[in-house]
C-alpha cells in the first residue's frame, strides 16, 4: 500500500538493517523550526493518504498537482486547528502528531469533512484514508521512533477513502471527548502486518462522514470467520489443546479424521481468539469430502463417526497458525 511504501521509505536507513533500531522518523523540510515544541510521553500519532492517487494521477494528468495541493491544504487547516505538529509529508500522505487523542480525532473528522464538501475538478472524488494510534514513542533527533510508530502507519494502511480509524487505546482516551454527534463502531481485533499482536479497531462514525465501508484492509480477524451452525459436542479436551497450541505460538495446526469435526473445531477455536483461519476441505462430484493435507485420505474411515480430530502436527514458529 503507498502509505507503507512511504513509510518504508522515510522511515528506513538506505542500506542498513531493518530492525527496530535502524528505523528513523519522517521528516519534511522547511517544518523543522517547529521540532523544539514536539510533545513527549503519551501522544497520539495521525498517518494518512489518497486512495488510488495513481489511478487518478493518470486520470487527471496535468490537473493533478491542483488536486494535490488542495487536499493538502484542507489537511493541513485540520491540523493546525487542533494542535497537531506536521512531522512529515510525500506526495498525498501526511505523518501528525497531538498531544490529545481528542485532538487527533477531531482533526481527522475536520479533515474528512473539509474534502468531502470539497468541489473536485473533473466530477473525481478524493477520498483520503485516516488512522490514529496512541502510545508513547520514543522522541529521538527531530520526531520519535518505535513500535507505535509503525503501529500507527498499520492501522491507517488497513483503512479505506473518506474512512477514520482508530486504535482501541485512542478510542478509549477519546470516547468522552468526541466531537458532537461522533461515535465509534467497533470492528474487532485485527491482525495488521509486522505487528505481532493483534490490534482492536474503530471506526469513527458522524454527520458529513461516510457510514459504511468494505472490511478493513488487514489480514484478517476472528469476526470474519463464518458462523457454524454446527454446535461442538464432547471435544471439550481436544478444543482446549487446540487453543493452547495456537495461543502459544504454533504457527500450523493440522487436524485429521473423518467428516467435518475438523472444520468446526477450527471455527470454535479460531472464534476464541485462536487466529486460526480454517482449511476447508472440498467435495468432489461423488460427493467426498477431500482434505488439502490428506489428499481425501480420511475419507476412508468416514463410517467411524465416533473417531475424534486430532492435532497431527504442530509446527511452533512465531507467525500465526492456520487450521
Amino acid at each position: 500500500m503507498a502509505i507503507l511504501r512511504r513509510a518504508t521509505r522515510l522511515l528506513i536507513r538506505p542500506g542498513r538493517s531493518t530492525g527496530l533500531d535502524r528505523y528513523r522518523t519522517w521528516r519534511s523540510d522547511g517544518l523543522m523550526a517547529l521540532m523544539g515544541g514536539l510533545p513527549t510521553g503519551t501522544v497520539t500519532l495521525l498517518f494518512s493518504d489518497v486512495e488510488s492517487s495513481t489511478s487518478m494521477v493518470h486520470a487527471l494528468g496535468q490537473a493533478w498537482a491542483g488536486v494535490l495541493e488542495r487536499q493538502r491544504v484542507l489537511c493541513r487547516a485540520a491540523w493546525s486547528a487542533h494542535g497537531g505538529h506536521e512531522l512529515g509529508t510525500e506526495g498525498d500522505s501526511f505523518f501528525v502528531v497531538f498531544e490529545t487523542a481528542s485532538a487527533a480525532v477531531s482533526a481527522a473528522v475536520a479533515a474528512q469533512r473539509s474534502i468531502g464538501a470539497e468541489g473536485w475538478p473533473d466530477g473525481v472524488s478524493v477520498r483520503v484514508r485516516i488512522g490514529v494510534h496512541t502510545g508513547s514513542p520514543q522522541r529521538h533527533a527531530d520526531g520519535y521512533v518505535g513500535m507505535d510508530v509503525h503501529r500507527a502507519a498499520r492501522v491507517a494502511a488497513c483503512a479505506h477513502g473518506g474512512q477514520v480509524v482508530l486504535s482501541e487505546a485512542t478510542a478509549h482516551l477519546a470516547e468522552d471527548a468526541l466531537p458532537a454527534g461522533v461515535d465509534l463502531l467497533d470492528l474487532g481485533e485485527h491482525q495488521l502486518k509486522d505487528i505481532p499482536t493483534r490490534t482492536r479497531v474503530l471506526q469513527v462514525r458522524g454527520p458529513g462522514l461516510a457510514p459504511t465501508f468494505p472490511p478493513l484492509r488487514s489480514l484478517g480477524s476472528a469476526a470474519s470467520l463464518p458462523t457454524s451452525l454446527v454446535e461442538v459436542v464432547g471435544r471439550e479436551e481436544e478444543l482446549v489443546e487446540l487453543h493452547t497450541l495456537v495461543t502459544q505460538g504454533a504457527r500450523l495446526v493440522t487436524l485429521t479424521g473423518p467428516g467435518d469435526g475438523q472444520d468446526h473445531a477450527g471455527l470454535c477455536v479460531g472464534g476464541l481468539g485462536g487466529r486460526c483461519i480454517p482449511r476447508w476441505g472440498v467435495r468432489g462430484a461423488d460427493g467426498r469430502r477431500d482434505h488439502p493435507d490428506h489428499g481425501g485420505e480420511a475419507d476412508a474411515h468416514e463410517q467411524d463417526h465416533h473417531a475424534r480430530p486430532r492435532a497431527a502436527a504442530a509446527h511452533r514458529q512465531t507467525r500465526h497458525p492456520t487450521l
